[in-house]
């Protein structure tokens, strides 16, 4: 495992470095948004920061990232910034969900040597879809397609929560759309 923390570091590194740092000192992490896209895409959607969901307590948080350089960013306190490395890490909230809904996540990925808790394919597809349903993101849509691309998903499942996420008859269709043509392209059918 790469251990020191530098601006030639890739994401992928970095969110095994500090997950296992959080880990070695007692945090509970799960790695969400925009990161895992990028972990799932292959770099097609680059993320500039590392999110990760924790029930602990913000100002231990902080206190466990210092020791590895990592302080409020002062511009963005919600950020931490480290001197030697362009990506921030931000703990976003105390539990995971997925627009309304709480999500159970228990998927790992090796990440630089270490297995990192982080949402699954499907559910990244969802996390992205929230922001389509809820703002039209068309980006999130996008980013959708590109996982289904890489990665095997539950269709059915993206579907169930996206009309429980009150997806209009319209975003529905063009949900199960772009998810269907990613997941022809994965199949390589």
């Amino acid at each position: 495992m790469k251990n020191d923390i530098g601006e030639n570091m890739t994401l992928q590194e970095l969110a095994g470095i500090v997950y296992a740092h959080l880990i070695k000192n007692n945090i509970t992490a799960t790695l969400t948004g925009g990161s895992v896209v990028t972990i799932y895409t292959d770099n097609k959607y680059e993320s500039q920061d590392l999110d990760f969901i924790s029930p602990d307590e913000h100002k231990e948080i902080v206190a466990v990232m210092a020791k590895i350089n990592f302080t409020p960013d002062p511009k963005n306190l919600k950020n931490l910034r480290h001197p030697q490395c362009s990506f921030t890490v931000e703990f976003p909230g105390r539990v995971t969900m997925i627009g309304g809904a709480f999500e159970k996540v228990d998927h790992e990925v090796e990440l630089n040597g270490v297995k990192v808790k982080m949402l699954s394919p499907t559910q990244s597809v969802m996390d992205r879809l929230a922001a389509f349903i809820a703002w039209k993101d068309v980006q999130g849509l996008d980013q959708a397609e590109w996982i289904c691309e890489k990665h095997p998903v539950n269709l059915e499942k993206i579907l169930a929560w996206a009309k429980a996420e009150t997806a209009t008859d319209e975003q529905m269709k063009t949900i199960t759309k772009r998810c269907q043509q990613g997941i022809k392209k994965f199949l390589k059918v």
